[in-house]
Formats: C-alpha cells, structure tokens, sequence
C-alpha cells in the first residue's frame, strides 16, 4: 500500500467514524444547540443557516414544539416570519446535548496531545486548501 492510499484509508475510516457521530444538521439536537448558541431567530435564518429545507426543519420545529422545547411566535414586523426561541425546558435539554457533544469531541481527541492536535489541526486545513483548489470546479 502506498503512504497515499493510506492516508486516504484512515482519513476516510476517520471521516466515517465522526459522521456516524453527528447528530445531522437538521436534527432535534443540533436545532435546539443552534437557537441555544444564537438566541431567538426567525425560521427561515433557522433554515437557511442549517442548510435545511423548511419543509424538513417545520416538522421538527412541529415535535420540539408539541414536547414543550420550542416556542413558535408570529413575528411583529412581518406576519409572515415565525419567530423560534427555545423554552425553559429546550434550554436545558440544549444545554444537555451541548455539554454531551463536547464530552465526545474531547474523547474523540484524547489521544492526541495539544501539540498533536494542533498539528493535525494545521495539516488537515493545508490538505483541504489544496484539495479545494486542485478539484473543486468553478
């Protein structure tokens, strides 16, 4: 095997590993972490800043609201936007799966030094620079 295909073995296993770990842009998870992170937002920049199709994100939006995690207000400047802010309750759920996703980055790093992960840090940016530039069409 030459040093390339194995790079791009264990970037790929490395890559399948940590995908298989996200919680996807459009979860339960990963709304509520948003609009705890950024406060009260309109659903549209909810959905825009995602990536996520409304029609996806409003039944979502739908079940965090029916469990009581997520208040959807009619906005006053525009009766068309809907306004989301998380509830008492959504903060603290919010809150849970924040400090459970930072648990798990720690340990997926942990056996790496500051040093290392530094390092990696610094060659995985120079590596998806080059890639971006040499593949990526205009």
């Amino acid at each position: 095997m030459t040093l390339e295909l194995e790079l791009i073995h264990n970037i790929r296993s490395a890559g399948d590993t940590i995908r298989s770990l996200y919680e996807g842009r459009g979860s339960q998870k990963n709304i509520l972490m948003t609009l705890l992170k950024r406060g009260s937002m309109s659903q549209r920049d909810l959905t825009e800043g995602l990536e996520i199709k409304p029609g996806s994100a409003s039944e979502v939006l739908g079940k965090l609201e029916e469990a009581g995690l997520l208040a959807r207000t009619i906005s006053k400047s525009d009766r068309r936007t809907f306004i989301l802010e998380l509830t008492e309750e959504g903060r603290k759920r919010a809150e849970e799966y924040r400090k459970a996703r930072e648990e798990r980055h720690r340990r997926m790093f942990s056996c790496l030094s500051v040093k290392e992960k530094e390092e990696l840090s610094e060659l995985l940016s120079k590596l998806n620079c080059h890639l971006d530039s040499e593949f990526k069409g205009p």
